[in-house]
């Protein structure tokens, strides 16, 4: 990643501290980082662009810790729900700004692809084909999305509480048992 790169993201990553993410401008950014205003948009085409860039960073990690266990697993353990809320505990600014009105829809549209990026993995792993059952898994996904993406705005409005332990339980319970029975009813031979 170029230096250039860098300094935009970490220019970034303190103005959202405290900054409400509608109040953030280019020209802050680019000042903060010592860039040129040309060398932001040779990076990002625009401040969403730069917000998605860092969800899919943090998704990325997180994907990339929990990826050895989806390996190994015949399905989602209740150990990685609670992998999943202590990501977002670890940043809490930039868990704030998720869930910031302004920011929730380009939030929401990446929760999708996350979902399905491990349902997918999740389904190959019980050996579900994934060609099967498309336009059912769009509804799946929608609802997780949502469910998921509204889980996390309450709980950083409460301040993290409760703890990632008990909320990544209760996530698990939530999430795997409608998962588990929506996948057993629509794969019954």
């Amino acid at each position: 990643m170029s230096k250039a790169r860098v300094a935009i993201k970490e220019a970034f990553s303190q103005a959202i501290e405290n900054t409400p993410y509608a109040q953030i401008q280019v020209s802050q950014l680019v000042e903060q980082a010592r860039v040129a205003r040309a060398t932001f948009y040779l990076h990002y085409a625009t401040k969403d662009t730069l917000l998605l860039d860092y969800i899919d960073d943090m998704f990325d990690g997180f994907y990339e810790e929990i990826s050895p266990y989806l390996d190994a697993i015949s399905s989602f353990e209740e150990h990685l729900a609670v992998r999943m809320f202590r990501v977002f505990e670890s940043d809490k600014r930039f868990s704030r700004l998720l869930v910031q009105e302004d920011v929730q829809a380009l939030v929401y549209r990446r929760f999708k692809g996350y979902l399905a990026r491990i349902f997918g993995r999740l389904m190959m792993s019980e050996g579900y084909p994934l060609s099967s059952n498309i336009r059912d898994m769009d509804f799946v996904i929608d609802y997780y999305a949502g469910a998921s993406l509204q889980s996390l705005v309450t709980w950083v409005k409460k301040d993290f509480h409760p703890s990632p332990e008990a909320l990544g339980e209760l996530y698990f319970a939530l999430t795997m048992q409608g998962f588990s029975t929506f996948f057993s009813s629509n794969n019954a031979g």
